[in-house]
């Protein structure tokens, strides 16, 4: 009975041992029921919601109600702050962010939950007892969000009672912890992914650059700046064969580009990567584009990424810039050619002498086989030849008798009219033979009345054009002026029209006004302006008004001080159409006094009205993922289906029945759990978001996320596993289109030449392409992100363009285009050209899209344009003037040889114009020779009477007249000797004697202004070989500006020993060769340091542009002839006190 009892006893404790057990059992089946529940929930709204805080909302309400919680929250770990950020909260708010706040600081909580996976036994959970002694929260559970050991954020969960999470409960929170940290990783790295295609496509879609990528031959994407520039939409370029892409490439160039082309496609390393060609657009333009090509990885294929830029516009303006030079070129070629005419003409005696010395010159101006001149005989009334160079005397008389008949001089005869053959042999069909083709012929006038003809003519190769017949005319009015002064008439009104013509074919708009803005002249050539609808105008009426009042202060602005000003103003053209000028305002003077105002204008429309092309998208953003369906799946060990919910079956369409007689191979095909995979269950450990597919009954592969862990008994034994499995076939392909999408758009943005920035609203960077930041401004991200844009922008460009905040006034105004200068990290600046486009991310946020594209080169062109205009400006009117100055001189050589006397009392004008001087010489050193050898004998024979004191008045004059006689015949062979024509030969000559015959013609000057000069050469001064001209007008040229710089500082009186000028003559050896030292010394104003560089470059001066200063040339010229000579010059000077200038001239020139 004892026995019986015992073991009744022990029975009873065994049962309750089970109980216990089973009760155990029971509690681990419903948590893990909730387990399963919770995360089949997690995938569910991970699928079904978009908004991340949305999933996380409804997460905390079915924790708080599975769990009965007093409050959870979820914090998200920011690793730039390195600090949480709270994303939802349920059931308790300020105590539970409070109680973190307190948490944080005491226990060091991120670095533990960020590096520890296991603490004590409650494996990734960490329970904390604050000790706030007034809160109501006894207890609080932190539980880390981890995916793949990587720290996202965490859990925390306050319970009404800290004992009714039991250590199972804690297992679960540490697996939900685990599969929401891998939710919210997969939705951050969506967004981010979406985000990057974001800003990638807002740089790509809306930048005016052409871009596409070709890959396998065919074009397979066409951004909108391609289609705007070729004018084909995209959908015509996307798709086509490159090989149909090279036909609307220029003839020209199409055949270079193919071979380039086949070089790239070979893998030829040396096949260039920027090309400049032209394009056809569907319209029929022609457009520049300057292309940079790149090899990229394109969907996992080779492609080749092109960018082209849109260069029409810089080309237009290049091809103008280089008309203007060639404009420019020629018309200072022909200036000078005519100043040579007009040279010979100063001292030509007979009409047929100065034919001869002109025709070899107007052949090369002309450049033309034959000139002809022809004497008008009125007696007879027809032309005799006169001179005729170029071709054989048998074609003279043929040319003779080709037309020139009456009504021929008719025609020429009528006013100044010429004749103007541009293929003679149309005219005359008998001559059909006849070497030449093109004729111009021009009448020569003398006021009014007809003197003869010249003409020029050229074979079929080179035919004359309108501008060659304007060119003739201008010589005819040279032979006209040179006709006048032979016969001792004016001829100023010609020398009027002349300029006149030279104002008239000035490419610019050219107006003069009164000093109320009424125009009194206006040029015909560029302006077709009618005239009569123009003068007596007001100015205004020409120029747009908002532009009224910059012009009104323009003008106080030049009337105050006198000066030149440049201004930039919108005005019309004859039609009426809007136009921009470049418009120069010169007040004309007279005296110290302004009367007129003359506008200059130049047209630059074409570049002021660039047109900002601003793409924008075509396509708005489809969503990621598509609805699917999350199943829940139990095997066992053998892989055998055992059980399956509703949504499983749906999944797979198959009937309950129908699955429970399946195994895992029959739906997988094999990839699910191979043997590894197997075997890792089995050996109890869980498998975590394996993505495979699966295979419906009705044969369609699908793409599912599974996770799986296996299933024990009370034993620990397992008996089988358990799946979830959500369908993620959608959310794949989204996530493989937006990677395709990404990529493009990545690739395009890392690979085009310009700048791309995104800034906020705070005007800060947010993005940009490194690499071509680093390029151009040598910026990484570092330097740039997060800083202000307007840091590195000139303020000034800012307030031209009237800008204070960017991105404010983009919003404000829409689309910006900004050509401004902005600072390189080195701390100069470059010219970019910014177009600025807003745009609002999927924040609502406001932002700005930058394109930026370095226009220094363009910047350089259009300064060097302008440049070349203003020395063209300079150049008509400093030639202008050089002809109204000799047109003086022809008046006053008139006066000079009608009257011996004024000619001696001029003589110092003579001497400083060199060759016209020296012209008059030859004609008075005859008759001098008389006086002085009469005078002579008339002395000796009273000398011999021995009756007559020779010493008193009047006899003693007769030396007088000897003495005075010699000293005009120096100054006579020193005009000689400075005009002989000696520059092409070295002879020997002393130094010494050809600086004095050079002072001879400064020493008028030296005196006047009361000058103190010397002069000390040293006994043994070797003669050395020089061009004796050139060597006297540099001594000239360095002696005028010792006079220059002396009154400058002195005035042009001044006490006597004041003024001071020395020149030293000594011999010299450096480096064992022997030179000639000259060194001219004066105590002038002196030259500025700064200056002291420049005075040897053509057209550098520091004075006034004036008859007595010339231009600038002086030691430019000097400089050039002194290194002819295989010598040196140098200059020294203080400014205020001394300027000394060093010639040394070699004793030994191989040019001898």
């Amino acid at each position: 009975m004892g026995k019986f009892m015992a073991l009744k006893q022990e029975n009873n404790e065994k049962i309750k041992e089970l109980e216990v057990k089973l009760k155990d059992l029971e509690l681990k089946y419903l948590i893990k029921s909730k387990e399963l529940d919770i995360l089949h929930d997690i995938t569910s709204f991970a699928n079904e919601m978009n908004d991340l805080k949305e999933i996380l909302d409804n997460l905390l309400s079915k924790l708080i109600n599975m769990m009965n919680l007093k409050g959870c929250a979820i914090y998200l770990y920011d690793k730039g702050s390195n600090l949480m950020e709270l994303k939802a909260i349920k059931g308790i708010t300020g105590e539970l962010i409070q109680n973190i706040t307190v948490i944080h600081p005491k226990i060091k909580l991120l670095p533990d939950l960020k590096s520890k996976t296991e603490i004590n036994i409650l494996g990734n959970y960490y329970k904390i007892q604050p000790d706030a002694e007034n809160s109501s929260i006894s207890s609080t559970f932190l539980i880390p969000l981890l995916s793949k050991e990587e720290f996202l954020g965490l859990i925390n969960l306050v319970p009404h009672e800290l004992d009714k999470l039991s250590q199972n409960n804690i297992e679960m929170l540490v697996n939900i912890g685990n599969e929401l940290g891998c939710v919210i990783k997969k939705f951050l790295e969506s967004e981010k992914m979406q985000e990057s295609e974001e800003k990638f496509k807002a740089i790509t879609e809306d930048t005016s650059l052409g871009i596409i990528i070709i890959q396998d031959r065919i074009i397979k994407y066409a951004s909108k700046g391609i289609s705007n520039i070729s004018e084909f939409s995209i959908e015509e370029l996307t798709g086509l064969p490159i090989l149909n892409f090279f036909n609307i490439i220029h003839p020209n160039e199409r055949n270079e580009i193919k071979k380039i082309a086949i070089k790239k496609e070979s893998g030829d390393l040396n096949a260039p990567n920027n090309i400049s060609f032209r394009i056809f657009t569907k319209s029929g333009k022609i457009k520049w584009l300057d292309v940079h090509t790149k090899d990229i990885i394109y969907h996992s294929k080779n492609a080749i990424l092109v960018v082209g830029i849109d260069q029409t516009e810089k080309k237009l303006t290049e091809e103008k810039l280089k008309e203007s030079e060639e404009d420019y070129r020629k018309r200072t070629t022909i200036l000078e050619y005519l100043n040579k005419m007009i040279i010979k003409g100063n001292s030509a005696k007979e009409v047929n002498v100065f034919f001869e010395e002109i025709l070899e010159l107007i052949k090369h101006l002309m450049d033309v086989k034959i000139v002809v001149t022809y004497i008008y005989e009125k007696g007879k009334k027809q032309l005799v030849l006169s001179k005729c160079i170029g071709l054989s005397e048998k074609i003279i008389p043929f040319i003779v008798n080709i037309g020139y008949n009456d009504s021929f001089l008719q025609t020429l005869m009528q006013g100044k009219k010429a004749l103007y053959l541009d293929d003679y042999t149309i005219a005359r069909p008998k001559f059909i033979n006849f070497p030449l083709t093109s004729i111009i012929a021009v009448p020569i006038f003398d006021e009014g009345n007809f003197f003869g003809v010249l003409s020029v003519a050229r074979d079929s190769s080179n035919k004359f054009s309108p501008d060659d017949l304007s060119v003739m005319l201008m010589i005819s009015d040279i032979l006209s002026s040179v006709i006048s002064r032979l016969q001792y008439d004016s001829k100023l009104k010609k020398s009027e029209e002349k300029y006149r013509t030279l104002l008239e074919t000035s490419p610019d708009h050219i107006l003069i006004t009164d000093l109320n803005g009424k125009i009194e002249y206006i040029n015909r050539h560029p302006s077709d302006f009618e005239l009569g609808t123009v003068i007596g105008k007001q100015i205004y009426e020409f120029i747009s008004p908002e532009f009224h009042e910059d012009q009104k202060n323009v003008i106080m602005d030049v009337l105050e001080t006198g000066c030149v000003k440049k201004v930039v103003l919108k005005g019309k053209e004859p039609l009426g159409y809007p136009a921009w000028y470049e418009t120069q305002l010169v007040p004309l003077k007279k005296g110290e006094i302004i009367e007129k105002l003359m506008y200059i204008a130049r047209d630059i429309t074409d570049i002021k009205t660039s047109k900002l092309k601003i793409l924008e998208s075509e396509q708005k953003y489809k969503g990621i993922f598509d609805e699917n369906i999350t199943a829940i799946y139990v095997f066992d060990t053998e892989k055998k289906f055992m059980d399956s919910n509703q949504a499983g079956l749906d999944l797979l369409g198959y009937s309950l029945d129908e699955l429970l007689s399946l195994s895992i191979p029959d739906v997988d095909g094999g990839t699910v759990f191979n043997e590894p995979a197997h075997a890792t269950l089995l050996l109890g450990e869980k498998i975590e978001n394996y993505i495979h597919n699966l295979q419906r009954k009705d044969g369609k592969m699908i793409t599912v996320l599974n996770n799986s862990r296996p299933l024990t008994n009370e034993n620990g034994e397992i008996i089988g596993m358990q799946s979830t499995i959500i369908d993620i076939s959608d959310r794949i392909a989204a996530e493989n289109t937006l990677k395709e999408s990404e990529e493009k758009y990545r690739l395009i943005s890392e690979n085009i030449n310009d700048l791309l920035a995104i800034i906020n609203e705070n005007n800060e960077f947010e993005f940009i392409n490194e690499e071509i930041f680093q390029k151009y401004l040598e910026y990484n991200e570092t330097d740039l992100l997060g800083k202000d844009i307007h840091n590195y922008i000139n303020k000034g460009d800012l307030n031209k363009a009237g800008l204070s905040n960017l991105i404010l006034d983009t919003i404000k105004s829409g689309d910006i285009l900004l050509d401004t200068r902005f600072k390189h990290k080195k701390g100069f600046y470059l010219w970019l050209e910014m177009k600025i486009r807003k745009f609002t991310d999927k924040n609502g946020k406001n932002k700005a899209l930058i394109l930026a594209t370095d226009i220094s080169e363009r910047r350089a062109l259009e300064e060097a344009r302008l440049e070349y205009l203003k020395d063209l400006e300079q150049e008509i009117s400093s030639k202008s003037k050089e002809l109204r100055t000799e047109s003086k001189k022809l008046q006053d050589t008139l006066n000079e040889l009608n009257i011996t006397q004024e000619l001696l009392m001029e003589t110092e004008k003579l001497a400083s114009v060199g060759l016209l001087a020296a012209g008059i010489a030859h004609e008075i050193n005859n008759p001098l020779m008389g006086i002085i050898n009469y005078a002579d004998i008339v002395y000796e024979e009273l000398e011999k009477t021995n009756s007559i004191n020779l010493e008193i008045e009047p006899y003693s004059f007769i030396k007088e007249i000897m003495q005075q006689g010699n000293r005009i015949s120096e100054i006579v062979n020193g005009l000689l000797s400075f005009s002989r024509q000696d520059q092409g030969v070295f002879i020997i000559s002393d130094i010494s004697e050809v600086i004095k015959s050079a002072l001879l013609l400064v020493l008028p000057k030296i005196r006047r202004f009361q000058i103190d000069l010397s002069l000390d050469a040293d006994n043994n001064i070797p003669k050395i070989p020089m061009r004796v001209q050139n060597i006297q007008q540099v001594i000239i040229n360095v002696l005028q500006n010792s006079l220059d710089a002396l009154n400058e500082k002195y005035g042009l009186k001044s006490k006597p020993n004041t003024k001071k000028i020395s020149i030293n003559i000594k011999k010299v050896f450096i480096k064992e060769t022997e030179f000639v030292n000259v060194m001219i010394t004066d105590n002038g104003i002196g030259i500025k340091k700064k200056n002291l560089p420049k005075v040897f470059d053509p057209f550098f001066t520091t004075k006034k542009f004036s008859k007595e200063h010339g231009v600038g040339l002086g030691l430019s010229i000097s400089y050039g002839i002194i290194k002819a000579h295989k010598g040196e010059i140098d200059l020294k000077s203080k400014w205020g006190e001394s300027t000394t200038v060093v010639i040394l001239l070699p004793v030994k020139n191989e040019n001898e």
